[in-house]
């Protein structure tokens, strides 16, 4: 994909269970995996992750949420080590695991699809990796409006959709995911600026160049702008309802400050 946004935020669903067996041999095995995986050494970290998955199905602990993490970051490293087909099927077995015991209707459960999403993507496999965006998306709109980890699923769907050559489609997400970055880091973000010159593809491959000779203009306005200097516009929250617009970034700056 144009940039894997897997954003996985495994280390949320790690928090699920914040190493409370410090002394088990899986636990520390998982601990010394993520710091392998964090330093870039994903090969060395997939054998880790393997380790720990085996050590918890020896000792019949798949019901830890370390296990479908165990499983899932293996997918994660195979795909970082261009493994596709292995990231895949590992990813998957993952989504087995955490729907087994936490049920198919939660956050975690939409952040394991989009990653099948990207893998399926990846190999090329465009109506899987539409499917598996499909169901991600539905669970994130159950709960979600604002949050980064719905921008990159909404972002994977809009690259999945204009594969597909479903133009409008891919347009609409794509837009989806710019409001969320306009409100969580602003226009003249580098990162909203970046989807833009993808949303001006979109309307190009929708045969819609009016369209996309605007969003040009406003790449332009918005880069001369970070380069010059503007006066940004305040955020104020006077309604509950733009309180309830970052909640989740109220969570993961409280997270942050509890665990620093």
């Amino acid at each position: 994909m144009k940039r894997l946004l897997l954003f996985f935020v495994l280390l949320s669903a790690f928090s699920l269970r914040t190493m409370a067996d410090e002394n088990a041999d899986y636990a520390m095995n998982m601990k010394q995996a993520f710091e392998l995986f964090s330093e870039g050494d994903y090969e060395s970290a997939l054998s880790k992750f393997g380790q720990a998955e085996r050590q918890m199905t020896a000792s019949s602990s798949q019901s830890d949420t370390l296990y479908y993490l165990s499983l899932a970051m293996q997918g994660r490293c195979h795909n970082l080590m261009e493994n596709v087909g292995q990231a895949f099927e590992m990813m998957q077995k993952a989504c087995a695991a955490f729907e087994k015991n936490y049920g198919n209707n939660t956050i975690h459960y939409a952040y394991l699809l989009d990653n099948l999403c990207v893998y399926c993507f990846k190999a090329n496999r465009l109506t899987e990796a539409e499917e598996y965006s499909t169901q991600a998306l539905n669970i994130f709109y159950r709960y979600l409006t604002n949050a980064a980890g719905m921008r990159a699923a909404l972002l994977h769907a809009a690259e999945t959709k204009d594969a597909l050559k479903k133009y409008d489609e891919a347009i609409a997400l794509q837009q989806h995911a710019l409001n969320i970055i306009s409100n969580l880091a602003g226009e003249h973000n580098s990162s909203y600026i970046d989807e833009l010159r993808y949303q001006a593809k979109y309307y190009r491959h929708a045969g819609k160049e009016d369209e996309a000779k605007a969003v040009d203009a406003e790449i332009e306005k918005l880069q001369e702008e970070r380069e010059y200097g503007y006066v940004p516009i305040m955020t104020e929250f006077d309604t509950t309802e733009k309180c309830m617009e970052h909640r989740v970034d109220a969570y993961y700056c409280c997270r942050y400050y509890l665990s620093h």
